[in-house]
């Protein structure tokens, strides 16, 4: 299994949205709001279920000890 950080999630969207062109075509693709990518692109809003799924992820949360 591939597991990437946020920061790495973002650079992929970065990608994705320089591929299209711009922000617009972006979310088209994606089948989101342009608004709502440049919120999660800016750190704003954490990238949801919808987004996650466009991008063939899902959200895991672990715990490590100390």
């Amino acid at each position: 299994m591939n597991t990437i950080d946020k920061s790495n999630l973002l650079a992929e969207l970065y990608c994705i949205t320089a591929d299209a062109g711009n922000q617009a075509n972006a979310a088209k693709q994606l089948g989101i709001s342009q608004s709502y990518l440049c919120d999660v692109l800016s750190g704003k809003r954490e990238p949801g279920k919808k987004l996650l799924l466009a991008l063939k992820f899902k959200r895991v949360i672990t715990y490590e000890p100390e």
